[in-house]
């Protein structure tokens, strides 16, 4: 398989997930460039992150959001991968009970 393909299949993956899954896909694409010290990827996953806010449903939700986000790139510009991992982490976890709850 070329790499476009995986590429192509990746993406394909993505478009089927609902926007919670989307959002902890996001979030553990992060967790696992932290890992990876990939700054690339890291950036590109809160990138998209950020992105996902919708400030119109839950403004102190989204401000909250993009405050953490905001923290998280610059973790993320001094490459302090130990101290921004452990927030993406909690940020998965909190995140994936909120799924069970709803």
């Amino acid at each position: 398989m070329t790499h476009l393909n995986v590429k192509a299949y990746q993406k394909s993956q993505f478009d089927g997930l609902n926007d919670h899954q989307r959002l902890l896909y996001l979030i553990n694409q992060s967790i696992l460039a932290c890992q990876q010290q990939a700054t690339g990827q890291l950036n590109k996953s809160l990138l998209l992150l950020n992105l996902s806010i919708d400030e119109t449903q839950w403004p102190e939700l989204a401000s909250a959001l993009n405050k953490f986000y905001q923290h998280a790139f610059y973790l993320a510009e001094q490459q302090d991968f130990t101290e921004l991992q452990p927030l993406l982490v909690k940020f998965f976890n909190l995140w994936q009970r909120t799924n069970h709850q709803v």
